[in-house]
């Protein structure tokens, strides 16, 4: 399958924004997407970006609210005028468990407390989970914030079940990865889904915009210190009224060797699905 140039660079324009900004800081490109110990900010030009997420207890099953503040390299609270709206929405918050199986995608909301937000989920596991912040303040770039609330169990589990998978079924619907290579480290890799309905038909003409794009794709290293946040290289939609193709190319750049968990969020027809993946990430050997 081909796409064309204009595609592409239609792709790196509109979702590598942070990655430019980082460039000219003198800031590795890759910052951005991983986890670093002992902080929970990442420095782009002008405005920087902290956190300081309140401890939540984690029931399975039993909603749970997670609270934080949300401030600058100067202690000032930053408000929802402080950001810009990427996608729809000021804040977008990922949750994950490190087995890396419960994944949920939700949108922080600001309470009466000046720098304060908040938003709810249901885990279905008990211990802690991740999150991963993406906020783009109006003065300055990109930036992604890390963090964890729970307390991690004395003695986790091997991630054994994570083999490569390239086939996802939820309710109606089978989704399938196509990649037009093996993905490489440190490599711009295609990875093209394709829609189908249960009786192997393809689903064209389903998929209704999410957040300003026809799918959404989240990919976590199986050591838990990468994250890639992916959007289609198709041409978003002008309209809430739009469908969109059954096959959405997503570009993924891995920086390690090894499993990665990729989640792609879709709406069909009215209905928010998740589709989880497993792919392999290896070095180029020539």
């Amino acid at each position: 399958m081909r796409y064309s140039m204009l595609a592409f660079a239609l792709f790196i324009s509109s979702t590598v924004v942070a990655h430019v900004g980082a460039a000219a800081a003198g800031v590795d490109e890759h910052e951005g997407h991983k986890m670093h110990q002992g902080s929970t900010s990442i420095t782009a030009n002008k405005t920087t970006l902290n956190w300081h997420v309140m401890p939540a207890n984690i029931e399975p099953h039993k909603p749970t609210t997670i609270t934080f503040h949300l401030f600058d390299g100067a202690q000032k609270p930053i408000s929802e005028k402080d950001l810009k709206e990427v996608h729809t929405k000021k804040l977008h918050l990922m949750v994950i468990d490190p087995s890396l199986s419960d994944y949920h995608h939700v949108h922080p909301v600001p309470t009466k407390n000046a720098g304060e937000y908040e938003v709810t989920f249901t885990p279905a596991r008990a211990g802690s989970y991740q999150l991963w912040l993406d906020a783009e303040p109006q003065n300055g770039q990109a930036q992604i914030l890390q963090s964890s609330i729970g307390v991690a169990a004395k003695t986790l589990a091997p991630n054994a079940a994570l083999l490569p998978s390239l086939q996802s079924t939820v309710g109606d619907y089978t989704m399938k990865l196509g990649l037009i290579k093996p993905m490489l480290v440190d490599d711009g890799n295609f990875v093209v889904t394709r829609l189908f309905h249960k009786d192997g038909k393809i689903a064209d003409n389903v998929l209704l915009p999410l957040m300003g794009a026809y799918a959404h794709g989240a990919c976590f290293s199986a050591n838990g210190m990468e994250r890639l946040h992916v959007h289609p290289a198709s041409k978003d939609p002008v309209s809430e009224k739009h469908r969109g193709s059954a096959s959405q190319p997503l570009l993924i750049t891995p920086t390690q060797e090894g499993m990665y968990k990729l989640f792609v969020q879709v709406n069909i027809e009215g209905k928010e699905h998740i589709f989880p993946f497993v792919l392999k990430a290896e070095k180029y050997k020539p």
